[in-house]
C-alpha cells in the first residue's frame, strides 16, 4: 500500500483484508484532495488552496478568509462527519471560475441536523461557531446533506472592477 497524505491506495487488487473505509462523494474541479479524517492534514488542504488561489485576483485578505472558512469546514467534516474517526476520509474540491473560487468539503457521515445549528446559536458557547464563521467569511455557502454525508460548498467571488 502507498500512503499519500494519509490516503491508502491499493497497489494490487485484493491486497487488503481490512474493510474499506467510508469515502464521501466524488467531485470534479481544478484540484481534488482526499485526506484521512485526521486534523494533521488540514495544513495540506490549506497549502493546496494557496496554490489554487495563487493565479487569481483574490486579495491576501480574501485568501486568508477563504483559508479560514475552508479550515473550519474541514474540521467540522472530520469531527462531525466521520463516524469511523481516522478510518474515514474527507474530500476537498477546488474550482477557479470566471467570477471566483469555489471549494467543496464533503464527508461521509449521516445527515446534517439543522435544528442543532439553530439551538447552538441561542446559547453562548466556546465552540460551535464554525458555520457562522464560514458564512461570514464566504460570499456564498451551500450545505447539501443526505444519509451518506454532507457537503459544504463555499464561494469567494472576485472583486468587481469599477
Amino acid at each position: 500500500m502507498k500512503n499519500l497524505l494519509g490516503v491508502r491506495m491499493r497497489t494490487t487488487p485484493g491486497s487488503s483484508r481490512r474493510p474499506e473505509p467510508r469515502l464521501p462523494g466524488v467531485f470534479s474541479g481544478d484540484a481534488v484532495l482526499w485526506v484521512k479524517s485526521e486534523t494533521k492534514y488540514i495544513s495540506a488542504v490549506r497549502a493546496l488552496l494557496n496554490a489554487v488561489c495563487a493565479s487569481t485576483i483574490l486579495s491576501d485578505q480574501d485568501r486568508d478568509d477563504l483559508k479560514l472558512a475552508v479550515g473550519e469546514a474541514v474540521c467540522n467534516a472530520m469531527q462531525h462527519g466521520s463516524p469511523n474517526g481516522s478510518r474515514d476520509y474527507v474530500c476537498v474540491a477546488f474550482a477557479v471560475r470566471a467570477d471566483g473560487v469555489t471549494v467543496s468539503v464533503s464527508d461521509c457521515g449521516g445527515p446534517f441536523a439543522k435544528k442543532c445549528r439553530t439551538r447552538r446559536m441561542k446559547a453562548p458557547r466556546e465552540r460551535g461557531y464554525g458555520l457562522l464563521i464560514i458564512n461570514k467569511l464566504s460570499s456564498a455557502v451551500r450545505i447539501d446533506s443526505n444519509g451518506r454525508g454532507t457537503t459544504v460548498t463555499m464561494e469567494k467571488r472576485f472583486p468587481i472592477a469599477v
